[in-house]
């Protein structure tokens, strides 16, 4: 059982909406001992619930997603599920399975781990393969960095 599960959801193929992809890959990069350090790292692309192995393996959930909550393009969101409505999340369409059936699911199996979620607000979301607008991209880095500090990856970067 990995200690804590980052999973980064979104669709690369529409701009902002990739944005938990980018960063699951980047933190990857950044510290690629992470798994050794019990970290599981997942860009999860719009897997749905076959993203339901990595959250039953984890004591601690975190994922990052894509989110418009009518704020500024860029500003970051750390959720609670339990206390906050999930339902602005760009994972959480007709489209997908989201974050909230990925935490129910794990309930409703008997697996409760701590579930947090990082939720960027969205600036475009038009077909662009791989690209985030300007607000969004200046958020990654900042993000990263949380998500190293919410998994305890910070003491032993890597650049």
């Amino acid at each position: 059982m990995s200690r804590v599960a980052i999973i980064g959801i979104g669709n690369t193929l529409m701009g902002d909406d990739g944005l938990g992809v980018h960063i699951a890959e980047k933190l990857a990069d950044a510290f690629p001992d992470a798994a050794e350090r019990g970290v599981d790292i997942c860009a999860g692309h719009t897997a749905g619930m076959g993203l339901m192995p990595q959250v039953m393996a984890a004591e601690k959930v975190v994922f990052v997603d894509a989110v418009d909550a009518g704020d500024e393009p860029g500003s970051v969101f750390r959720l609670d599920p339990d206390a906050a409505g999930l339902t602005g999340l760009r994972s959480n369409t007709s489209h997908g399975v989201g974050v909230s059936y990925l935490v129910t699911g794990a309930r409703l199996q008997g697996h409760w781990p701590e579930f947090v979620v990082y939720a960027v607000q969205i600036g475009d979301v038009m077909a662009g393969p791989d690209t985030l607008s300007p607000g969004v991209a200046a958020a990654v880095a900042d993000v990263v960095g949380m998500l190293a500090e919410e998994a305890g990856l910070q003491a032993r970067a890597h650049s």
